[in-house]
């Protein structure tokens, strides 16, 4: 078995890839096997690419050698936005990160001369429209919803979380998923999850006694994943929320925990507070201000300055890709 590696624009999976490759991980990328070809056909890449530009044969070639190299590999890590569909015996893995989490990396990236834009609100429209315009190309050239969740084993977020504690986290999930196959993983960064309620709304005695307690486990182990697999996350705005189960998430994030594994995040409405179903996000500076200090973590999106966000690209709710009757019975 391999490891596709694919992920939305602006994740950050080329670093993640790098420190694979430095925990002995053979790295298989798109462009490898582009210069790869290139170099069979005694072209320069600059050549080959004039070549692939009207001859459409070259993608497929990329394809296929994909395909096979999936068959002849074990533990390699494929590097390529369609590794997923053609390396047949795979576990998927999809990076994310929001879309204005997304603009604010190529928008302050001075090495992305072509991509150059007057804000990050600026830079999350057009990587927005890219991304619709991907979604669209490989629909029509694949028959592929690249954004369906269920295309993937592990979707893991990248916002606030370094490239080798990714690499960690996808390793240690890849290890189980080989001796025991499950369905998609949606593994949340605890930095970017607001809390729906203020900190002294909290049970404090509760609060008190889990920080106790995953302090000692924090003690014993690296950074541990929080896993809360029943949990459901809303989306307000495009900020992920947490009301079920906030003392858990609070400590947790307090001792240290960098990922929280979710059932999913559900768009559950487009106000910024109280809604008939009862759904609210944080909207004061104050507040947000004490859980930052308790927690010991910075959000960089806040409501107070962004009233609403784009959020993810892929469609991380409890229902996505299930059929209408299952969807009715969540």
């Amino acid at each position: 078995m391999n490891i596709t590696m694919t992920g939305n624009l602006g994740s950050g999976k080329t670093s993640v890839c790098k420190e694979l490759k430095e925990m002995g991980y053979e790295i298989i990328s798109a462009g490898g096997l582009f210069r790869q070809l290139a170099e069979e056909r005694g072209m320069t890449v600059v050549e080959f690419n004039k070549l692939a530009e009207t001859d459409k044969s070259i993608d497929k070639l990329i394809d296929d050698r994909s395909t096979r190299l999936g068959r002849e590999l074990s533990d390699a890590v494929f590097d390529s936005r369609l590794a997923w569909h053609f390396v047949e015996e795979s576990f998927k893995v999809f990076l994310m990160t929001d879309v204005m989490e997304s603009a604010k990396r190529v928008y302050n990236d001075t090495e992305r001369s072509a991509e150059s834009y007057a804000s990050v609100t600026e830079a999350a429209e057009a990587l927005t429209k890219r991304t619709n315009l991907e979604k669209e190309r490989f629909k029509a050239l694949y028959d592929v919803d690249y954004y369906n969740k269920n295309n993937y084993d592990l979707i893991i977020e990248s916002t606030k979380a370094t490239p080798r504690q990714i690499a960690e986290e996808i390793v240690r999930y890849y290890e189980e998923f080989k001796k025991d196959k499950f369905k998609t993983k949606v593994v949340m960064n605890t930095g970017v999850i607001v809390p729906a309620v203020a900190l002294d709304e909290l049970n404090k005695e509760k609060l008190q006694a889990l920080s106790d307690e995953y302090a000692a486990e924090l003690d014993k182990n690296d950074t541990l994943t929080l896993c809360s697999d029943k949990t459901i996350l809303k989306q307000i705005n495009g900020y992920t929320v947490i009301d079920d189960g906030i003392e858990e998430y609070v400590a947790a994030t307090k001792a240290g925990f960098i990922f929280m594994e979710v059932a999913g995040i559900n768009d559950v409405c487009s106000e910024r507070t109280e809604a008939g179903n009862g759904a609210r996000v944080l909207d004061s500076p104050a507040e947000l201000d004490a859980y930052e200090a308790y927690m010991g973590i910075k959000y960089t999106f806040k409501p107070s300055e962004y009233p609403a966000k784009q959020g993810y690209t892929i469609d991380l709710s409890v229902a996505a890709g299930v059929s209408d009757a299952a969807a009715a019975a969540l």
